[in-house]
């Protein structure tokens, strides 16, 4: 799929030292799924003038939250204000939405997948099975226009996709609305919940007040069946994430503007099956 791309290609960064990105290209830091994984304001700093220091770009992404999220999020502020690179900002969050512009004015925003998207690869298309139209089955894929109405309002300069099919599908009503289109690949989050499968409870009803999260899922994660496809599934944390075979795909890629190479923690290593694979 990739060699098809014309467009920007980013890549989500841990903010450790063996993923360093290369100079001039743009990077994702911070985490989309668990408030307690957003990076230490002084991490934060290190990552972002790394990647000053290399004349790249920055999107910092930002989880759906709980109160103490929020905080924490906040007292980030100033160094993502302080820091040219970083120019856009990725809510996952309403609540967070709804402030964002009083937390960073200058910074771009974009809509998360968690925020904006209802599918996952592999899930049965209704329409198809009902023997319904191509475009009657295209037409569950798009956003109602009262939606993005309400996110041009809030500022939103882009969305972006968990799966290809609505990638591919409403990118195209998106270009009507002047929002750009983004897509994650090769792993698409099929669910996430508030427990965590590391610390073996709810991140919002710790077991003590003294609780402290020790960000397990950064070395932690489980391969889990899944029947009905032949995909490889994955849980982390507190989400389960579905593996896109993506690398035969040539049409609609010119309506994507930005592609996300995000392995999910994962060292995939398939080979030259799939140019997808996250080295």
């Amino acid at each position: 799929m990739l060699e098809h791309f014309t467009g920007e290609t980013a890549i989500f960064w841990d903010c450790e030292g063996d993923k360093v990105p290369a100079a001039g290209k743009r990077v994702y830091i911070g985490n989309e799924f668990c408030d307690k994984a957003l990076p230490a304001r002084e991490v934060l700093f290190a990552a972002l003038r790394t990647c000053e220091e290399r004349r790249g770009k920055a999107t910092f992404v930002t989880p759906f939250m709980t109160e103490k999220g929020l905080r924490a999020a906040a007292a980030l502020s100033g160094v993502i204000n302080a820091m040219i690179c970083c120019d856009e900002i990725v809510v996952n969050d309403w609540g967070f939405l709804s402030v964002i512009g009083e937390w960073a004015p200058q910074k771009k925003l974009i809509a998360g997948r968690l925020l904006v998207s209802r599918y996952f690869p592999g899930q049965d298309d209704e329409a198809l099975s009902a023997g319904k139209s191509s475009q009657d089955a295209a037409a569950r894929y798009l956003f109602p226009e009262e939606f993005l109405s309400f996110m041009g309002g809030y500022g939103v300069k882009a969305i972006e996709f968990n799966s290809w099919k609505h990638a591919q599908v409403a990118s195209r009503q998106l270009q009507a609305h002047g929002i750009a289109a983004n897509l994650y690949i090769p792993y698409a989050y099929v669910t996430t919940s508030r427990f965590c499968s590391c610390a073996h409870q709810f991140k919002s009803f710790p077991r003590s007040l003294d609780f402290i999260c020790h960000k397990e899922c950064g070395s932690i994660m489980a391969n889990v069946g899944y029947d009905k496809s032949a995909a490889a599934m994955i849980i982390r944390g507190n989400t389960y994430f579905i593996y896109q075979h993506l690398a035969e795909q040539k049409r609609g890629v010119e309506t994507i503007q930005r592609i996300i190479i995000n392995d999910a923690g994962v060292d995939i290593g398939r080979g030259d099956e799939d140019k997808n694979s996250v080295k």
